[in-house]
């Protein structure tokens, strides 16, 4: 009796009528259920806020509480802690109508959302190029590779790491420089070095088609045929030494080696769009 009221009483916190009455059956005082609605969501507002400061700047203030305000109606907390809550406000930006003239804006919150998954991500030492030394050609081009567990690849179809980083320390009435929108696209990797060191870059495209390669369960010989498709003086000892420095790709052990996986374990994606983003998570 007494789960069944909590649930109700929950789940009423952020319907659509939340703030004008409390929810048909639930036996409570008006004005204290009123009291809770707008703390809940207060504090969801404020968990996006602290997530997408960036995206915040952006548009503003007003414009992004207003949004920040639907989210949270159309997507309420399904676990019980707040840092894992936002993984879904990038793609409600994608589809805010009012946001359909920032087709930019999507992408950068991808950004901010990786860096918070970075951060809370498992530690995990990634892939280590002493054990592929070991392998033949053959086991190593046919080896399957996985990003690392706290990296995030996104592509987008604008400089977002230049409109990302321009905002990044812009404080009050702090003078922006200007982003041509027209210089074309970028791919951001977001990593973590660290403990406390996440780390935000630009990879050159063949970089960007390596890893996407990866993603599509592709096998390393063909990850690398894409990367020199695209680059071709792609220079693989190099670019594949700096992408494990950053711990781009994974340690897993299923196999004996670290980053080797099995085909059955990592679920592609369904299609590869230069404006979506891609996980590591599965």
């Amino acid at each position: 009796m007494l789960y069944d009221f909590q649930r109700s009483f929950a789940s009423g916190l952020l319907t659509e009528r939340a703030r004008e009455a409390p929810p048909d059956g639930l036996r409570v005082d008006a004005l204290g259920f009123e009291v809770y609605v707008h703390h809940a969501r207060a504090s969801l507002c404020i968990a996006i806020e602290e997530a997408f400061p960036i995206t915040k700047r952006l548009v503003g203030a007003d414009f992004f509480t207003a949004m920040a305000g639907q989210f949270v109606t159309a997507h309420p907390p399904t676990q019980g802690w707040l840092s894992s809550y936002g993984e879904a406000f990038p793609r409600f930006v994608a589809q805010y109508p009012a946001a359909a003239d920032l087709a930019y804006l999507a992408d950068v919150a991808r950004i901010e959302w990786a860096r918070v998954r970075a951060a809370s991500a498992p530690d995990d030492p990634g892939l280590d190029l002493k054990s592929l030394a070991t392998l033949d050609e053959a086991a190593l081009g046919s080896l399957c590779l996985s990003l690392h567990g706290a990296a995030t690849l996104v592509c987008s179809l604008f400089p977002v790491f230049d409109i990302w980083q321009a905002h990044l320390h812009v404080d009050g009435d702090d003078q922006v420089p200007e982003i041509d929108l027209a210089a074309g696209p970028q791919h951001v990797l977001v990593t973590r070095a660290g403990p406390l060191e996440v780390n935000v870059s630009v990879l050159y495209p063949s970089d960007a088609a390596f890893m996407a390669a990866l993603m599509k369960n592709e096998s390393f010989a063909a990850a690398c045929e894409v990367a020199v498709s695209t680059e071709t003086d792609y220079d693989l000892g190099s670019r594949l030494g700096d992408l494990v420095c950053r711990r781009a790709l994974a340690a897993l052990p299923s196999l004996g080696i670290p980053g080797g996986r099995t085909a059955s374990r990592f679920s592609p994606p369904t299609s590869i769009d230069l404006d979506c983003a891609w996980s590591a998570r599965e």
